[in-house]
């Protein structure tokens, strides 16, 4: 099995749930060698702040930007989103949270995040994944990016996900032994 590992879940968290899905569908899929994204795709992730790095990528693709100004114009507040969440949460997130992330703070007011909170979402789809985050982090989530003080949590936030994002560049070039 090769394995990456990250020095905490934030950084777990992006990879897992954009960062992979960047490089095989999104952002990289026309990069040669084409079939690039198969050894990443296929690694799984730890946290181990100790053993930095990853095992088995001695010929593959290491040189992926993640911090591209055209990438983040696009993903960069969802992934803010997923980030602060995980630090609310102090746990990386699955797919499921991490999607939610980004349906909480996309609420147009409290009132309809503690009706789809409370009652469902319309959508089931949604309904699924928005109550995989507890309220009280859902709601401190929201009330960060929606409240009086959005700008300030929004550029916090931005910078320490594009600081993480630099440390993935780094930890993608870095040779682990088992």
């Amino acid at each position: 099995m090769n394995k990456i590992n990250f020095s905490n879940n934030v950084q777990k968290t992006l990879w897992d749930n954009e960062l992979i899905g960047q490089i095989s569908d999104g952002q990289w899929e026309n990069t040669r060698p084409y079939d690039h994204y198969r050894f990443w795709c296929g690694v799984v992730s730890f946290v181990n702040p100790d053993n930095i790095g990853v095992s088995g990528a001695y010929y593959e693709k290491r040189n992926y930007n993640f911090v591209n100004k055209s990438l983040i114009e696009i993903i960069g507040d969802r992934m803010c989103y997923m980030a602060r969440l995980c630090e609310i949460l102090d746990i990386p997130l699955n797919s499921s949270e991490s999607y939610a992330s980004e349906i909480i703070v996309n609420c147009s007011d409290k009132k309809q995040l503690i009706d789809w909170y409370n009652n469902g979402h319309p959508k089931e789809y949604y309904d699924k994944r928005i109550k995989t985050v507890p309220w009280e982090a859902a709601e401190q989530l929201w009330e960060e990016f929606n409240g009086p003080n959005k700008k300030t949590h929004l550029d916090k936030t931005m910078k320490m996900m594009m600081a993480e994002l630099r440390e993935i560049k780094k930890i993608i070039k870095i040779d682990i032994k088992e």
